[in-house]
């Protein structure tokens, strides 16, 4: 039973071909092997005309993303979460510490 979600709203500059296919073909497998990592699902936003009732913020500090949503479940929040074991090591958590140079990129 999934009881989280990470959820990230992102857009896509230009040519975004190489992008899509290590998200679905390298990183949401990475992601879904990860202990309490239950399911991923990627979407593509329909755009539609914006109803005048919905305000976005004007504060540039904030993130604007909203071409694509990326969403992983998991059993809790502990699945995204830095473990006990890394805090103990004084490591990075599991997710960072499993990234390539490319899942960086």
């Amino acid at each position: 039973m999934d009881r989280a979600m990470w959820i990230t709203w992102y857009n896509l500059p230009g040519n975004n071909d190489g992008f899509l296919g290590w998200m679905h073909d390298t990183w949401m497998p990475k992601m879904l092997a990860n202990p309490g990592v239950l399911w991923a699902a990627h979407y593509q936003v329909e755009k539609q005309p914006i109803p005048p009732r919905v305000i976005h913020t004007q504060d540039e500090s904030i993130g604007n993303g909203n071409d694509y949503i990326l969403i992983f479940g998991g059993e809790s929040a502990h699945a995204f979460a830095r473990d006990s074991a890394s805090y103990v090591k004084g490591t990075t958590d599991r997710l960072t510490a499993q990234q390539t140079a490319q899942d960086k990129q």
